[in-house]
Parts: structure tokens; C-alpha cells; sequence
């Protein structure tokens, strides 16, 4: 096969074995049977923040790099920050926090949106519905005898004797007539006199 020595728009030394047609213009496109060889130097385009390795419609399937950085420009102060890794570790040189969305990670903790910073490893949450209740335990072991009532109260005094009774006699109602001091068996209210209600026996 012939060799082609291929220093154009690029300005970049490339051995290209040739196995089918290739174009060159503001890019180069390799035809699919073409085979690329190896580069023994460096890779440098002719110009600045110009050209792009790869498009979206015609994208590169890997990269494999050494352990060595690499460089990412930042867009907005134009300082360089490297990715590296070292001992399992995945170093980034050059930043001062990490954003994911609208969340960073920062050298004074993860900043949230509404500008809280966590510092610590852990974080309360806002505390979630309560779930369905689960099923009802086994009942627990029968609990020990409770202490006995209270002491005995004291005995009460003795009440006073009453009167005698009036074993053997009949008590009878009796109204006395006021103004005839007449005295008939019954109530007043009973006989329909005004008068004073007594009771007599009768043995």
C-alpha cells in the first residue's frame, strides 16, 4: 500500500494507509475501508479552540488515555482544570465545587438551591406519611399481683339509746278543736277542723 503524507488544513502529520478514496476540505473524511495508522508524534491542529475531534452524528466509540491529565478550559475565567486519577481517586485540579443540577458540592458543604449548606454527613428530611398500621403483637406476659385494698377503717362511736318504744298501745291520731278544746279521732286536715293534731295511745 502506499503511504500519504497528510499536512493540509490541519497541519497535522498523519500516516494514512490507503485502502479507498478520502476528501479533504475544512475536515477529513476517512472513507470506512481506510485504516489509519499509528502517530509517532504529537497530534496538534493548526489553530486555536477551532477544530473538534468527532461530531455529534459521527462520534468516536472510545478514548483510552494514560495516566496522565486531562484539560478542560473553563468558559468563563479561562483557567485550565485538570482530571486526573490517582490511587483509585478521581482528582479535579483547578475547581472550587461540583454542581449537579441545581445543587453544588463545595469546600463548605452541599449547597442547596435555597442556600441551606449541609456540613455534616447526615440530613433530616421532611418526615414522610405514615404507613399502613402492621398487625397486632402477641400479648404480653400476665403482670404480677397489685398490692391489696387499703387498712381497715376505725370502728364508729356507739349511737345514743333511743326513746322506748310503745309495746302494747295503740298510737291514734287525735285533732283538738280549736275554740271547743273538743277532741275527735283523725287529723284536722282529715276532719276538716283547724285545731292542734296529737297522737294518744289506747292500750
Amino acid at each position: 500500500m502506499k503511504k500519504i503524507d497528510i499536512a493540509r488544513t490541519w497541519g497535522v502529520a498523519l500516516i494514512v494507509g490507503v485502502a479507498a478514496g478520502f476528501v479533504i476540505a475544512n475536515q477529513i473524511h476517512v472513507a470506512s475501508d481506510v485504516k489509519i495508522g499509528t502517530v509517532s508524534g504529537d497530534l496538534i491542529p493548526t489553530k486555536d479552540n477551532v477544530f473538534t475531534l468527532g461530531t455529534s452524528e459521527n462520534r468516536w466509540k472510545g478514548l483510552q488515555l494514560g495516566p496522565g491529565t486531562l484539560f478542560i478550559e473553563d468558559n468563563q475565567t479561562g483557567k485550565q482544570a485538570g482530571l486526573t486519577v490517582s490511587k483509585g481517586a478521581l482528582l479535579i485540579n483547578g475547581i472550587n465545587s461540583i454542581k449537579i443540577g441545581e445543587t453544588q458540592l463545595t469546600a463548605a458543604g452541599l449547597l442547596f438551591p435555597d442556600g441551606t449548606v449541609q456540613k455534616t454527613a447526615t440530613l433530616v428530611g421532611a418526615t414522610g406519611k405514615t404507613g399502613p398500621a402492621g398487625p397486632a403483637g402477641p400479648a404480653g406476659e400476665k403482670g404480677a399481683t397489685g398490692m391489696s385494698g387499703g387498712p381497715q377503717g376505725f370502728t364508729g362511736a356507739t349511737g345514743a339509746t333511743g326513746p322506748s318504744g310503745t309495746s302494747g298501745y295503740d298510737a291514734k291520731a287525735v285533732c283538738v278543736v280549736t275554740g271547743t278544746s273538743a277532741m275527735y279521732f283523725g287529723t284536722c286536715s282529715e276532719l276538716k277542723q283547724v285545731g292542734i293534731n296529737l297522737t294518744v295511745l289506747i292500750k
